[in-house]
Formats: structure tokens, C-alpha cells, sequence
């Protein structure tokens, strides 16, 4: 229509003057060279400037969480994803090197066959917002038209964001990796509660693992008050919780606790299936580890260990190569001092997760010293030996010594054994 047209007009002409006045105020350069027109204007738009230039991406996934994102008033509204063919009636033209010398009044202009085109231009220069977003811009005189399109609902763009996340990494700052990006996750109009909650999460999850007690649950706790059906944010605060204790002769009562209540509220929080069978079979597996600890607490542990059995045999239920869950509940029947018990699920620990077979083989030697199968044994803890399993310690996490030992027993451990058991 005439109203459109004037509106491109206005738009193009906004364009070439923006481009004017940057190279007549010398702000048109860039590493050293003068930056050409469609340059000019990529910069400019990645600043938040009006351009001709509309933004796709080679990304269906890219193009999926910029439909569900929020709108700039903050609010959530529906969404559409637009397909657009390059290759279709009227294909695209790319912009190459000799083209993109041309100026921004040569891509609007009439062809040879007086026609109009649109073109698709993969800038050159890859900043890593280009990279992340996997960028294509698109422009000419005609209007885009969509080949194909996907509506999104109001109502799904929460999960659909958050799937996006789990399962491609896709984040606000995944796709805005530069300071203007983390600026904009930062920003100062930003209510502090409503910040990229998996920001918050992935700060509590690198002090996880740096082992930083305090620091982990901070940055979780704000990820879970953020985003209060924060799945992950519950599970690793669970896990914090859970190691800050690991290691202790007498776990805090209320940190155990606190493990225990956290991973319960993830399984809790997963009945749209977000986790596959092996992850949430790995929940149970959590649990158990919990609630094993827990039984150093209570002189009742016969009724832990009973919780410990349960959550074992609901992961073996969802993943029946649940190597962690046969290995957990070897320790529970160790514990029990049914050896024989003990060394049947230790046997399947083995058999499915090779990486670990140090761990679960020290655990089985461990169980044939106690029903006094020495050879077994000594292959087993050599084993675990030769490959850089610290033996002594894991044996003296039950024994004061080998002699210790051995009064228990009510026998002679082997000079071999012993020699390997001691320091």
C-alpha cells in the first residue's frame, strides 16, 4: 500500500542519513579501515539503532527462544516463529565482496530486468554475537514474505525457554555473549528477582565444583527465588548441601535434611518428564546418598537403610544400568554385613559403568576380606590399587588398622593383603 511505502521510503532515507552523519562526524571506522555502508549499519544495529536490516537466524532454535522471549515492556505475549527459503520463486541474492563495497542506495534500486530484490548478507566481521545468534541479515525493497510460520502461546513460552536451556544451552547470555549483552542480564531497570535465573544457577554450579560451600548456595538459593520451579537450581543446592557433609564421622543433622528436602522437591518438580529415566533415576540415586548419611546420624539405622533400599531400587526401576544405584546398594547391605548380599550388587556396578570399576572393585575386595575369600580379595584391592585408588584409605574409613581388622574377624589377613593395607 502507499502507507507502506512512505513508511519504507522514511525508513531508508533514516538510514542514509544516519550513515551521513557517522562519516561526517568520523565515527565510520573500525580496527583500522573505514567501515562500508551495510557494515555501518550492522554496527549501529547491534547498538540498538533503526535499520533496514532484518535479523533472522540459521538457527531454528535461535529463532524459537527469540519468539519466547519477553517483550521490552517485560511482558510475556504471543510469539511467531517466521521461516523465510532462500532458494524459493524469488531467491535471495547474497551479498558477496564486491557487492558489499556498494552503497546502501545500490541493494534498493531496480535490476538489469527491472526488478526489485531482496538480499541475505553473512557479515564478515564475526563478533561473538553474531556467532551465537548465527546471524543472517536480510533486506531489499520487496516485502519479506514468510514461507512458513509457528505460533507460539503465551502459556508455553516458559517450558519452552527453559527446554531450550536444558537441552541446547540457549540462554539470554549464551546469545549475547559481549558486555552489552551481560549489561542487558544486568541491567539497572532490571528488579533484582527477575534477573537470568540460570545466571544465577551457573555461578552456584562453578562454585559447586570450586568447592565453595557458601558461595554455591547463595548463588543457588537466588536461582530458586528467581525461578522458584527451578529444577536444576534444586538438585545441585541438594548436592552442596549433601558434600558440604560427605566426609564428616557426624553429618549435620540439618544439612543432611536440607538435602534430602531439596532433592525431593525436584522429583516433585518433574511431572512434564523435563529430566530423561537415567537423570531422574539419578535423583533417587541423590536421595539415597542423603539418607545414607543421615543413617550416621540415627542410632535407628536399620530404618535409613531401609529409605536408602527403597530410592535404590526406584533408580534401578527407571535405569536398570543404574551403575550408582547397584554400587549404593552394595554399601547399604555392606553395612548390614551381608557380604555376599553386598558383592551381587557390586558384581552389576561393574558390569555397567567400566570408568568407575576402581571404586566398585575396591568395595567388593573390601567385602570378600570380610567372608575371608583372600584371593578374591587381593585381586580386587590390587586392582584398585594399580590403578591409583587410594586402598588404605578407603579400608581405614571402617578400620582403625589391618590388626584392627583381624580382632573383628577373629583371623589372620594374609601377609599380601596385609602388606597392600598398610601404610
Amino acid at each position: 500500500s502507499g502507507g507502506q511505502e512512505d513508511e519504507f521510503y522514511d525508513l531508508l532515507q533514516t538510514n542514509l542519513a544516519l550513515i551521513s552523519d557517522s562519516r561526517h562526524q568520523r565515527q565510520d571506522h573500525k580496527d583500522g579501515r573505514q567501515l562500508r555502508d551495510l557494515e555501518l549499519l550492522a554496527e549501529h544495529q547491534h547498538l540498538g539503532a533503526a535499520t533496514c536490516l532484518v535479523d533472522f537466524t540459521r538457527s531454528a532454535l535461535v529463532a524459537l527462544w527469540f519468539a519466547c522471549r519477553k517483550s521490552s515492556s517485560g511482558s510475556l505475549k504471543g510469539g511467531k516463529v517466521v521461516v523465510l527459503r532462500t532458494d524459493g520463486v524469488e531467491p535471495l541474492r547474497t551479498v558477496n565482496d564486491r557487492t558489499l563495497d556498494e552503497s546502501l542506495n545500490y541493494f534498493f534500486g531496480l535490476d538489469r530486468d527491472l526488478n526489485y530484490l531482496l538480499y541475505q548478507w553473512h557479515p564478515g566481521f564475526q563478533n561473538n554475537r553474531i556467532i551465537a545468534q548465527q546471524s543472517v541479515f536480510v533486506f531489499g525493497n520487496p516485502p519479506i514474505r514468510e514461507n512458513a510460520k509457528c505460533i507460539v502461546a503465551e502459556c508455553s513460552k516458559k517450558d519452552i525457554l527453559r527446554d531450550l536451556e536444558k537441552l541446547a544451552g540457549i540462554t539470554e547470555a549464551s546469545l549475547f555473549p559481549d558486555f552489552e549483552g551481560m549489561a542487558r542480564v544486568y541491567a539497572h531497570d532490571k528488579p533484582i528477582n527477575t534477573r537470568d535465573a540460570s545466571a544465577y544457577r551457573h555461578r552456584g554450579i562453578d562454585a559447586y565444583y570450586d568447592n565453595e560451600w557458601e558461595e554455591a548456595i547463595y548463588w543457588l538459593t537466588k536461582a530458586i527465588d528467581s525461578e522458584p520451579d527451578n529444577l536444576h537450581g534444586y538438585v545441585y543446592l541438594g548436592r552442596v548441601y549433601y558434600s558440604k557433609n560427605r566426609n564428616k564421622d557426624e553429618p549435620i543433622d540439618a544439612e543432611v535434611n536440607e538435602a534430602i528436602s531439596l532433592y525431593t522437591k525436584a522429583m516433585k518438580l518433574d511431572p512434564k518428564c523435563a529430566l530423561s529415566e537415567q537423570e531422574h533415576a539419578m535423583l533417587y540415586v541423590y536421595r539415597g546418598r542423603a539418607r545414607y548419611s543421615e543413617s550416621k546420624i540415627y542410632d535407628d539405622r536399620d530404618a535409613k537403610w531401609d529409605e536408602v533400599i527403597e530410592d535404590c531400587r526406584c533408580a534401578m526401576e527407571l535405569d536398570p544400568k543404574c551403575a550408582h544405584a547397584y554400587n549404593l546398594l552394595g554399601t547399604v547391605y555392606f553395612q548390614k554385613s551381608d557380604y555376599k548380599e553386598a558383592i551381587v550388587y557390586f558384581d552389576k556396578a561393574i558390569e555397567h559403568e567400566k570408568e568407575a570399576e576402581a571404586r566398585y572393585r575396591c568395595n567388593r575386595g573390601e567385602a570378600w576380606l570380610h567372608l575371608k575369600e583372600w584371593d578374591n580379595a587381593l585381586e580386587d584391592l590390587k586392582f584398585a590399587k594399580d590403578r591409583k585408588l587410594n586402598v588404605i584409605t578407603s579400608f581405614r574409613n571402617e578400620y582403625k588398622s589391618v590388626e584392627d581388622f583381624e580382632r573383628k574377624i577373629d583371623d589372620v589377613v594374609p601377609l599380601d593383603i596385609k602388606r597392600l593395607l598398610t601404610l
